[in-house]
């Protein structure tokens, strides 16, 4: 029963509370678009139910104003489902807020029971604008509250409240507002924390321990967004696979330390080389990928022959051996119509007659 029950409510939510855009899905965002759409279709209910009620009961003027606050309620709701303007929304909704705090404190509610229900709105104020401005917001209608019910016949105060109730509830107000901004104060700083640390677990997702630089993951991202700018721009990137020669023999013969020294060597050189707004990672193994971003043939092939001449300059030593290595590179340039997969197997045929040609050489594909 209670799960055919929980089933229902979901449902029910489903159908009523708005998704925030997919570029702007944070943890923020959605909570604000649950809490402004789903207390603005609930507002919309209970302050029907209670303009019901005032009419009823002949309380007509009290009916009205809640009619009207019942109707600014959904239509709030429908300005953020046609709009999606989060921040319009929830201002519109904290000032229909401050609206009904006024109108309790200053008329009593039914039977003076309106300071009560001003307890039960002051969260609101930190739902829709956050810890700092709901701080500020509570406080100062604390304030103003001391002082309204301090002033000797106040044109616009129509209940009557004892005196303790007049000194006590802003005091009490403002107690529970602190205690409320010390909770929201605590989420947003755990928010924050996460935020941190996703950030850094997706940077840790995407680099290659060793060398430093991006890992296969965090390429292929690189190489499809290159891909798709292309095609927008027409102006393509050249990619180029980058391979340490007779990479098994420096192991062999020096130790895997070295050949951990000649990968972290080889990463330093390539980023030394490249431009800021290039990408270098590790492919895999003794594999390196570069993508030059919008760049002529030219310019590329005279980049790559520096790294590789660079890389042939660099000297390696493993205990009193010295020793240097090479690369081969395979080139090859994203073009109409050629997704990321055709592009590296052209790259990759390349890089392969490099090899097949000598090794320490250049070969771009046809």
């Amino acid at each position: 029963m209670i799960r055919k029950l929980e089933k229902l409510l979901r449902k029910m939510l489903d159908i009523f509370l708005i998704q925030p855009p997919a570029n702007n899905a944070n943890t923020d965002s959605i909570r604000l678009f649950f809490s402004v759409s789903f207390l603005s279709v609930f507002g919309f209910v209970i302050i029907s139910i209670f303009a019901y009620v005032s009419f009823v009961n002949q309380a007509d003027s009290r009916g009205y104003f809640l009619a009207m606050l019942s109707v600014a309620n959904i239509g709030n709701y429908f300005l953020l489902r046609t709009t999606k303007n989060i921040w319009a929304a929830a201002t519109i909704a904290a000032i229909l807020i401050l609206i009904v705090f006024f109108y309790l404190f200053l008329t009593g509610g039914l039977n003076q029971t309106g300071l009560f229900w001003c307890f039960a709105i002051a969260p609101l104020f930190f739902f829709f604008l956050g810890h700092r401005w709901g701080l500020l917001i509570t406080l100062v209608l604390s304030t103003i509250s001391l002082l309204i019910l301090n002033v000797d016949d106040f044109i616009l105060l129509q209940a009557d409240y004892p005196e303790t109730v007049k000194t006590r509830f802003p005091i009490i107000f403002a107690v529970v507002c602190f205690l409320l901004f010390i909770q929201e104060l605590s989420r947003y700083r755990v928010d924050e924390h996460n935020k941190l640390l996703t950030e850094k677990l997706e940077v840790v997702a995407r680099t290659d321990e060793l060398s430093g630089l991006m890992n296969r993951r965090g390429a292929e991202e690189a190489l499809y967004r290159e891909y798709l700018r292309g095609i927008r721009s027409k102006r393509y990137a050249s990619v180029a696979i980058i391979d340490i020669d007779h990479f098994k023999k420096v192991n062999d013969q020096y130790g895997h330390a070295a050949g951990d020294n000649s990968i972290r060597m080889v990463a330093k050189c390539l980023t030394n080389t490249v431009r800021h707004n290039d990408y270098v990672a590790r492919w895999g193994g003794e594999e390196f990928l570069v993508i030059l971003t919008e760049i002529i043939d030219i310019s590329s092939e005279r980049v790559y022959e520096r790294i590789r001449q660079a890389v042939a300059d660099i000297r390696l030593s493993q205990g009193n051996q010295q020793f240097s290595i090479t690369v081969s590179i395979g080139i090859a340039r994203f073009r109409d119509r050629e997704g990321v997969a055709s592009v590296m197997r052209e790259a990759d045929k390349a890089l392969y007659r490099a090899k097949e040609n000598g090794r320490n050489r250049i070969e771009i594909a046809e």
